[in-house]
């Protein structure tokens, strides 16, 4: 059982590592070369989008791997969805109405939300509930 965790937990830091290494390869001019903006806008979005949940699964997977505790992941969840549901539409909301104003805040915001930042920030958080629950047992 130890190896299929460790296999998991593998996977998972091999996809984060091939998702990162193609994070600068520009889909959608490959697609469209200069195709028209209305197109070029869905498509930056679909990008965007299958990238932020390829990288949050491998982080659920990592997380997962980790601890297989149902109670973990159901807040990875949480944070996944409130990732895709408000951050991720507050960055493109602020990448095609107010690119040039926001411009390092929208950097930072980039990188919160297409790196699984709120998802590695929980394996700290994980280890030291873990730990709590172990000393209080003793």
């Amino acid at each position: 059982m130890q190896w299929k965790r460790r296999a998991i937990g593998l996977l998972a830091v091999l996809i984060l590592l091939v998702s990162f290494q193609f994070r600068a390869i520009n889909f959608t001019g490959l697609l469209l070369g200069n195709g028209a903006d209305d197109a070029r806008t869905w498509f930056i979005i679909l990008n965007k989008g299958v990238r932020y949940l390829i990288n949050n699964l491998a982080a659920l997977a990592l997380l997962w791997g980790l601890f297989q505790r149902r109670d973990y992941l159901q807040l990875a969840v949480v944070v996944l969805l409130f990732g895709l549901f408000v951050l991720l539409p507050l960055y493109f909301v602020g990448y095609f109405y107010f690119r040039e104003s926001l411009g390092v805040t929208l950097s930072y915001l980039h990188r919160l939300v297409m790196n699984p930042t709120l998802m590695m920030l929980l394996i700290p958080l994980f280890y030291y509930q873990r730990n709590l629950e172990n000393t209080k047992s003793v």
